[in-house]
């Protein structure tokens, strides 16, 4: 008589519940090369284009990639399928109660991955305290993340230390730049530095008028000033020695530097539009 086999089928329960640090190490893995290549894409089309930096133009360069990451993580994570980052680390989503889940859920879940993000990643730490080790984007999607295979205990604690290292390393940058930066001394550094762009666009304005066009030498702004030491002393005072610039157009200029604050905030002004 032939023996006959037979392929269990896979019991989810078998499967345990992923933690926070393998779940950490996956959500790194995934989103750092669209961090990237968003970095990359936009430093390449402001050469392209011979622009400065523009904060307009890099906030909706962001929202395209984050789309693009919503998309990307929604696809593979819908149908039973896997992320690069879950693939590495052996990890799968499931619905809450068992099973694949649909686009439409996986969709929200990715979402909700910028939620859990914010305050300082708080919403992963939740998978330390609530049943079934779940985040809170799995609350907001009904969803459950499994470990679909083992590892050695060498393995487990590589993944333990190197996310706890990022995590913290995350975590401090958050703290001593996002939030010391709300503080009133680092926004009035900030404030005075738009003053001084505006200080530097009303000395543009006087050498156009004597003149008939804008300049990018400090040094002829400097002479209208009436005091070139006292005006070299201010921006130095406003402004990081870096990337302090002017450009210059046809009829516009756009004026950007960096605020003295923690952060070393971006500030940008550009010319008034012409009549």
């Amino acid at each position: 008589m032939a023996e006959s086999f037979i392929i269990p089928e896979e019991n989810p329960a078998d499967h345990p519940a992923a933690g926070f640090a393998e779940r950490f190490i996956a959500y790194l893995i995934d989103i750092l090369p669209f961090v990237i290549l968003k970095n990359v894409t936009f430093k390449l089309f402001l050469q392209k284009n011979g622009m400065l930096y523009n904060t307009a133009a890099d906030t909706k360069w962001t929202i395209a990639w984050i789309v693009i990451f919503i998309s990307y993580v929604s696809l593979f994570t819908a149908g039973g399928r896997v992320t690069a980052g879950k693939a590495v680390l052996g990890l799968r989503v499931d619905a809450a109660g068992g099973g694949e889940i649909d686009f439409a859920r996986a969709l929200l879940r990715s979402a909700g991955y910028f939620l859990s993000s914010a305050p300082a990643y708080l919403g992963y730490l939740m998978a330390f305290f609530t049943p079934g080790k779940r985040a809170l984007h799995d609350y907001l999607a009904g969803t459950k993340v499994i470990r679909t295979r083992e590892r050695s205990s060498g393995g487990r604690l590589l993944i333990i230390l190197t996310a706890w290292a990022a995590f913290s390393g995350m975590s401090y940058y958050y703290c001593s730049k996002r939030l010391v930066s709300l503080l009133p001394s680092q926004t009035v550094k900030v404030e005075s530095a738009r003053k001084g762009l505006r200080l530097v666009a009303y000395l543009e304005e006087i050498h156009k008028n004597r003149h008939g066009f804008y300049t990018n030498d400090l040094n002829r702004l400097a002479g209208l000033s009436g005091n070139i030491g006292a005006f070299r002393e201010k921006l130095v005072s406003l402004f990081t020695p870096d990337a302090f610039s002017i450009a210059v157009y046809d009829d516009s200029y756009v004026i950007s530097g960096y605020a003295r604050d923690l952060r070393k905030t971006k500030v940008e002004l550009k010319s008034p539009p012409k009549k």
